[in-house]
């Protein structure tokens, strides 16, 4: 039986004891990279820092970003869910929605000047509203990526083992649809370069034996964009036929937007470019993981910059994956 494969990504945290409580997210503010946990605490990694320090918070954090130069946490207090702006050593506080019975935070879309708030029973945007969710009623995940489109949310989940979806949430009418065939984890979503409208997917599960691919979406038609074989035997992976599926290949687990309109995605053995023609060209190493107190980290100087989290061992056997620090 041929267990090495989930040792990849692993081996990088074999050295160091397990965090208490695994990271969700990380941004990027100037000198500084602001971390998410799963406990709702928020800790500030100085460039020169030996580790991180917590910040104080007005609420557990169920999510974080940043919106026009400030980090933005989204919170639960007793008034009802917030959105606050860092603003000098403290936070403003956004208006209050008050929760409903049995509401869940599932994710947070962000653009550059608002924050759309995603629960399993309604969508609460800053300038739009609150609208309820009609039809199928989303599920918590590990992992729930959020992508704002003009008049819709993106949303992929990551079950672990137990697969993923992807949901179209309608901003107007709350209405709910699910993009059919893709059925495993979803990582992550970013533009497509050159193909306005469209946006790419990063698909990934290491459970015993790696799957995954780049799946490109425009408006509700899939398409397979990249994958990559991965064989067992000596750690070799091969070209993959674009019209079969092989039993095991690369999983990806983030998109990192360039300058330029290009992407790089983050996948279980190295970096992928995919250029605004559509092609993908790869995999370049990955960054060296600097351990900082119990978090590790790349070189701030080289982009993508790249954290390290256990958090997809909550529901699959794959070890640690790195997440994208948001700049």
């Amino acid at each position: 039986m041929k267990w090495h494969v989930v040792l990849v990504l692993p081996l990088l945290l074999a050295a160091s004891p397990r965090p208490p409580d695994e990271l969700l997210q990380a941004v990027r503010m100037k000198h500084a990279v602001w971390l998410l946990r799963e406990n709702g605490q928020v800790f500030r990694l100085d460039d020169e820092a030996p580790a991180p320090v917590p910040v104080a918070v007005p609420a557990p954090a169920s999510g974080i970003c940043r919106l026009r130069g400030a980090v933005a946490l989204v919170g639960r207090t007793e008034a009802g869910w917030q959105v606050f702006r860092r603003r000098g050593a403290g936070w403003d506080a956004g208006p209050p929605t008050p929760v409903l019975s049995g509401e869940l935070y599932l994710g947070a879309g962000c653009t550059i000047d608002d924050v759309t708030l995603l629960t399993n029973h309604r969508i609460v945007d800053e300038r739009r509203g609150v609208v309820s969710l009609v039809g199928y009623k989303p599920a918590r995940s590990i992992r729930t990526v959020v992508y704002r489109e003009p008049d819709a949310l993106l949303v992929g989940t990551n079950a672990g083992e137990w697969g993923g979806k992807l949901l179209r949430i309608t901003l107007v009418s709350g209405r709910v649809e699910e993009v059919p065939d893709l059925e495993d984890p979803i990582h992550d979503i970013a533009p497509a370069p050159g193909r306005p409208g469209c946006v790419v997917l990063a698909v990934g599960l290491v459970h015993f034996l790696p799957s995954g691919n780049l799946t490109e979406l425009c408006g509700s038609r899939t398409r397979r964009l990249y994958a990559r074989a991965w064989e067992e035997q000596g750690f070799k992976v091969k070209p993959m036929a674009a019209d079969k599926d092989s039993y095991s290949s690369v999983a990806f687990y983030g998109l990192a937007r360039a300058g330029d309109g290009t992407l790089t995605a983050i996948a279980m053995d190295g970096l992928y470019d995919i250029a605004r023609d559509g092609r993908v060209s790869g995999p370049k190493p990955l960054p060296a993981f600097k351990l900082r107190g119990d978090v590790r980290i790349s070189d701030a100087a080289r982009t993508p910059e790249l954290v390290l989290t256990g958090i997809n061992g909550r529901a699959s056997l794959g070890g640690a994956m790195p997440i994208v620090v948001q700049r």
